[in-house]
């Protein structure tokens, strides 16, 4: 065979495969961005915080669980609204 480009990687080809490694890049780039930005966002809670969110969750559960048994104890769903529920 005596053509110049025989056994070459066609030059569109090598442009395709820049481009998808640039685009690669590009998004390595933004996802170490974000996990920066994520990673100085974090913060450990002081006592009050803890205190409080536990507090707060402790109240919510006391309700649910009110809600939950006020609910599965009724032998007779006689309304509507209690039998969608």
């Amino acid at each position: 065979m005596k053509k110049r480009d025989y056994g070459r990687v066609p030059r569109y080809l090598q442009e395709n495969k820049e481009k998808i490694e640039n685009e690669y890049n590009i998004i390595k780039e933004m996802q170490n961005r974000n996990a920066e930005e994520e990673a100085r966002m974090k913060r450990f809670l002081n006592e009050d915080e803890t205190t409080a969110l536990r507090e707060g969750l402790n109240k919510k559960l006391e309700v649910l669980k009110r809600e939950y048994a006020n609910f599965t104890h009724k032998a007779v769903f006689d309304t509507l609204v209690v039998k969608n529920r």
